[in-house]
């Protein structure tokens, strides 16, 4: 019996000793090199994937090649179309073979749907059921909408996409469910309707119908339905009605003017119901460009250069204490105050700027809910844009205050940085009654 535990014991002691044996031999000889293998979508060879690597894909799409991913055909199948889009996003922020953190911009985590990506069930529990501007929602809320459609305007007979809203607040408010209901019929029938030749509409329209989809907590309320929703409304941001851009996405990355900031504001919503960090993270990133922030994106395509500081080095809002011939034009839309004419003083009210703003505060108000902080970017951009519109220094008094469906849009402004800008009761091109929503 001695002799056979000294023998498992010799046993043991020899299997610990080869074991050791070859640990150090391994720790000592020189170790293999792996070649990195970066991932597909990676345009540029820098082993990143990222907004560089997605201006390919956008440059090219629709177009056959034969030159990879350098081209943007990330899938290899020789067309740049959306299946290279979904690899590139589902890439974002990869880094050869390792996963790693979007860098460029700090933001905390994304506010889950739960806690609404535009106004949280707390927030709405807060708001009154009386007086005038209470009225004036319910009061809308409860007309119908008959044809709804992503391919009509602001001035179509029933203004589908802000009543849809209407009713979504209304449900939310006071739990009326036959509003609950019919957000979800209205839904329903506007997808399939993002093509039909009037991109602009699109991107007006979808912001209020996917935050009316969050109001009514879509994903409780019909989960099947709700992913029939997800993937149209994921699909839109790729696939639209043609023209000079023909999507979200293609509008928002190369229009710095009303264009790409409704589009903005679509697709910041888009990306918050779906969750998805990497398309939140380059709506950021794309809206702090068009803020002025050139080191955050420039691919932007701009018109007619006279009302920019640097026409160089154009940006989508001008930059602090910009002035051109001895005059202020901090804070100027220079795609958008163009479309009145070239520089020239005094300068003229251009209601484009306007319809800029619609988009660019709706999409700074989603980011920041978001944990982005979008009403600080560059200097306060969108406040210093207000400022000039109306400074008495720059022509009189509230000279290009806003008018008609805009009036009611500065109610966001004053909520976020504390002003008292000109603001009253409208329905705007996208959204409206922020003087129930938002009035301090």
């Amino acid at each position: 019996m001695t002799q056979q535990l000294f023998q498992l014991i010799l046993k043991l002691y020899m299997s610990v000793a080869v074991i050791i044996f070859f640990l150090f031999s391994w720790l000592l000889s020189p170790q293999p090199t792996f070649a990195q293998s970066c991932p597909k979508s990676d345009a540029n060879n820098d082993c990143r994937v990222d907004g560089t690597d997605y201006i390919p894909w956008l440059n090219n799409y629709g177009q056959t090649t034969s030159q990879g991913k350098a081209k943007g055909d990330f899938n290899g199948n020789g067309v740049v179309d959306g299946l290279d889009y979904v690899l590139w996003l589902n890439e974002y922020g990869q880094t050869g073979n390792n996963i790693t953190p979007i860098s460029g911009i700090s933001v905390t985590p994304p506010v889950s749907i739960g806690k609404g990506i535009w106004l949280s069930k707390e927030e709405i529990a807060k708001l009154p059921t009386s007086g005038s501007a209470w009225n004036n929602v319910l009061s809308y809320a409860n007309g119908s909408v008959n044809n709804p459609s992503l391919q009509l305007r602001d001035y179509s007979s029933d203004h589908s996409n802000v009543r849809t809203y209407t009713k979504a607040l209304v449900y939310a408010r006071t739990g009326n469910n036959t509003m609950k209901q019919e957000v979800r019929t209205i839904l329903e029938k506007i997808i399939g309707t993002h093509k039909g030749g009037d991109e602009l509409a699109v991107l007006r329209n979808m912001y209020a119908y996917v935050i009316s989809a969050d109001l009514i907590d879509l994903k409780s309320y019909d989960p099947s339905f709700d992913t029939t929703w997800r993937n149209f409304i994921r699909l839109t941001l790729t696939e639209g009605s043609g023209g000079s851009c023909s999507s979200i996405i293609e509008c928002h990355n190369k229009r710095p003017n009303n264009w790409g900031a409704e589009a903005g504001a679509s697709r910041a919503a888009i990306a918050l119901y779906l969750n998805d960090s990497a398309q939140i993270a380059e709506t950021a990133r794309v809206h702090k460009g068009y803020l002025g922030d050139r080191s955050s994106y420039a691919g932007f395509q701009y018109g007619e250069l006279s009302w920019q500081c640097d026409a160089s080095k154009p940006v989508g809002i001008n930059a602090k204490d910009c002035s051109k011939q001895g005059h202020n034009i901090d804070g100027v839309l220079p795609d958008d105050q163009r479309r009145g004419g070239s520089f020239t003083w005094p300068p003229f009210c251009e209601n484009y700027v306007w319809g800029a703003l619609q988009g660019a505060l709706v999409t700074a108000e989603l980011l920041h809910r978001a944990g982005y902080p979008a009403w600080e970017w560059q200097d306060k951009a969108i406040l210093r844009a207000m400022e000039w519109l109306h400074s008495p220094s720059v022509k009189s008094t509230n000279w290009c205050a806003a008018t008609g469906d805009d009036r009611g849009f500065p109610f966001l402004v004053n909520r976020a940085y504390k002003t008292n800008f000109p603001a009253s009761a409208s329905v705007g091109k996208g959204m409206g009654f922020f003087e129930w929503t938002h009035a301090e």
